[in-house]
């Protein structure tokens, strides 16, 4: 997963799990923004209409870029090979 400004890991602050930034938009629009419930233990985080309120989970983002790095270059897919159709006879 990469991040950018507009997708961040954001931390619920009623029960400390992180989700996405744009899994926090999408989830409060279902609340009129007002608050969302979390995916994973469905404890209702307030935002009041304000994002910022969730602060970004650094320690998330530094994991998954070290693990990234760890595991090196994305290898390009290989093209399976073409299978021959023969008969049996």
């Amino acid at each position: 997963m990469e991040y950018s400004k507009e997708n961040v890991p954001k931390i619920l602050t009623e029960c400390g799990h992180s989700i996405c930034s744009n899994c926090v938009e999408q989830l409060a629009s279902r609340y009129i923004n007002w608050y969302l419930l979390c995916p994973f233990c469905k404890t209702p985080t307030i935002l009041r209409c304000n994002f910022d309120r969730l602060v970004i989970n650094c320690a998330l983002m530094n994991i998954v870029k070290d693990i990234a790095k760890l595991r090196g270059p994305e290898p390009e897919p290989e093209e399976a090979p073409e299978k021959s159709h023969q008969e049996d006879n």
